[in-house]
């Protein structure tokens, strides 16, 4: 459209359109937001007046960065590409470069400032238009900072110093960078013998477990054969007694119906009890000094480890291999144990590079045994960072649909087979409890809002066995400001809708069990007066009102 010269209110509801179409992916609201905030950079005539134009895109660019650190977080703007695309404006063509390190500094403030990606982005920025100064400023700061990938950093400060600065400068930037990378590597030896030292134990404790169940069957099998008949001749007599009682008779035929119990073996207990040792003694002799061990937070390690959690008890780390290894090579899995060496629920899973991490979080709320295992980025808790955002849209999304009144037998299967028929489905999550069991909702996304609408009109009341099942658009209620505060509003006024929380009416407060003792006459004439002017009520609480007075 653009191409076309289409005028800029056109393009600006067009915007505005895309951005309350209600996308799942943050990545689709910073396509939007990037495609628009570049067709206002080349609006600007830079040889004319463009004082309007500039005052625009400036505004522009602000909203989109907060728009998506409030709705996304870090992840909204994972490269920091719109406050990017600012910064380069103001030191190109405002020549303002005072604004672009602003910005930039903003950008490492915000959780970017181990990576040496963007360091070098801001090295190569002010490079370019600013001095030398700021520069050397700049790589002093990254050198201390960068935990990720601290060698570009090396580099780039090493040739700075020698294509700009003096002999003594130099090595002063030499000497610095050799401290450092002494410091890394120091750190990088601990991670391995720590990964090594894990390894081994590993290997110690599969060893003590093979051992002591060989040891088990042994002490099974060594049963001595005087015990093994003395065992059989009491089962025998004891079986022929309770034989005779009942059947009154002690001939031969009777004589010879003998349990098969006496062709078994002996009964396991007492050869476990004089010569197995105690399940705690295996449990101790095993664990040595793995379980129970505090492993310190390493953060350079951050942007290269998964964080698991909800796991069931039972999962063990070769199970975790199976789900993550799709998403790339894994260096180490571990998972947090008592001093029993039980899992207690939750892991880390360490990638060989960041890439790997983006595509675990996508296994998110994926069930594992049963369960809806929860994957995230491994943070510091010490470390003050934005707070948690929902991973899912909370306003109103015209091509979703809220279902509720579901069956708990119902999979995701058989409702995906039941509403693809009115439209093609681009994705279904059944709503459970942490431990996986069902809640009877579920949300059912389409490509179109035609779709959804028609799917409204022929399932909404379905009834499905013994449920009948309620399907509106997903419309989540707001939860930050009270019922009481949303009702006196001006102009505003709460109407009952599918998932809007518990309804207001006269009797709030009464449960639905609680036995009104009092006749039926007496309660027809103490009814409310009939309203006589138009009280603004929905339908759904006149006709509640109406129910109440018959």
């Amino acid at each position: 459209m653009e191409r076309q010269n289409t005028s800029f209110a056109t393009m600006k509801e067009l915007a505005d359109k895309a951005l309350s179409a209600g996308f799942s992916q943050s990545g689709d609201y910073l396509a939007v937001w990037c495609q628009y905030c570049d067709y206002l950079r080349r609006r600007i005539k830079w040889e004319e007046n463009h004082e309007e134009q500039l005052e625009t895109f400036r505004l522009t660019v602000e909203a989109a960065t907060n728009y998506m650190f409030v709705n996304y977080g870090k992840d909204g703007d994972p490269e920091a590409v719109l406050q990017q695309t600012w910064a380069h404006l103001e030191a190109k063509f405002c020549k303002n470069q005072e604004k672009a390190r602003e910005i930039w500094n903003q950008i490492m403030q915000s959780g970017h400032g181990s990576e040496a990606a963007l360091w070098l982005q801001y090295y190569r920025l002010e490079r370019m238009f600013g001095d030398n100064k700021h520069c050397r400023r700049i790589l002093q700061k990254a050198l201390n900072s960068v935990t990720d990938w601290p060698e570009t950093i090396i580099k780039a400060y090493l040739n700075f110093e020698r294509e700009e600065g003096d002999l003594e400068q130099y090595d002063t930037a030499l000497v610095k960078c050799e401290a450092q990378m002494e410091r890394i590597n120091e750190r990088r030896a601990k991670a391995a013998e720590k990964e090594e030292a894990l390894q081994v134990a590993k290997k110690k404790d599969m060893t003590n477990k093979k051992s002591a169940k060989k040891q088990k069957l042994d002490l099974l099998e060594e049963v001595p054969e005087s015990g093994q008949k003395s065992a059989n001749s009491k089962i025998i007599n004891k079986n022929k007694r309770k034989f005779d009682v009942a059947d009154g008779s002690t001939d031969g035929e009777a004589q010879l119906v003998v349990p098969t119990a006496i062709t078994e073996e002996p009964p396991k207990k007492k050869a476990r009890e004089s010569d197995q040792p105690t399940h705690q003694q295996q449990e101790a002799s095993n664990e040595g000094l793995v379980h129970g061990e505090y492993v310190r937070h390493d953060p350079a390690k951050d942007n290269v480890t998964a964080f698991v959690s909800n796991l069931d008890f039972a999962v063990e780390e070769s199970k975790l291999k199976e789900v993550f290894q799709e998403c790339g090579e894994i260096v180490s899995i571990r998972l947090a144990r008592n001093y029993k060496g039980r899992s207690k629920g939750f892991g880390y899973v360490e990638f060989i590079d960041s890439n790997c991490v983006l595509q675990a979080l996508k296994l998110d709320r994926e069930f594992i045994d049963g369960r809806p295992m929860f994957v995230s980025r491994c943070e510091d808790k010490s470390v003050a960072r934005p707070a948690h955002q929902f991973k899912y849209a909370t306003r109103l999304e015209k091509n979703k649909l809220f279902i509720k009144g579901l069956p708990f037998t119902i999979t995701k299967e058989i409702l995906e087979t039941m509403m693809k028929e009115h439209g093609k489905i681009k994705e279904i999550r059944m709503v459970t409890y942490r431990n996986g069991s069902p809640k009877g909702l579920a949300y059912v996304e389409y490509d179109s809002e035609t779709s959804a609408s028609q799917a409204i009109l022929k399932t909404d009341g379905l009834q499905i066995g013994e449920h009948t099942i309620s399907v509106a658009f997903s419309n989540p209620p707001e939860r930050k400001t009270p019922l009481s505060t949303r009702m006196d509003l001006p102009g505003q006024q709460h109407a009952p809708s599918l998932g809007g929380g518990k309804k207001e009416t006269e009797f709030r407060g009464k449960a639905r069990t609680q036995v009104l003792l009092m006749p039926r006459a007496l309660r027809q004439q103490a009814a409310p007066k009939p309203q006589t002017a138009n009280t603004g009520d929905s339908n759904q609480q006149l006709r509640t009102r109406k129910n109440l007075q018959h």
